[in-house]
């Protein structure tokens, strides 16, 4: 996603799996690489190791932040960006 204005633009296929290597990473002047993956990705390899899927979670935020003004961002996770799509999944899986 591409993000810090108004719109939030798909940049790349969400089937494109690669990592992204931001330069810098939460205001630290420090590389640091993220891998993008489908949710399918995750789910098959916890199956094939043994896992079974017990549930799955994709939180909104809080609703402590119910009151507070999202302004666009163009940092990776920002209160804008969570309101219009997941920003994280949770896995319960038990072997």
């Amino acid at each position: 996603l591409q993000y810090g204005t108004e719109e939030i633009v798909l940049k790349s296929s969400y089937h494109e799996e690669t990592p992204i290597t931001f330069e810098t990473f939460k205001g630290e002047n420090v590389q640091a690489t993220l891998y993008k993956r489908k949710i399918s990705t995750y789910i098959n390899e916890l199956n094939r190791a043994g896992f079974t899927i017990e549930r799955i979670e994709e939180p909104e935020p809080s609703s402590s932040f119910d009151e507070e003004r999202a302004e666009p961002s163009t940092k990776y996770y920002s209160l804008y960006k969570a309101r219009m799509v997941p920003t994280t999944f949770i896995i319960k899986a038990r072997k």
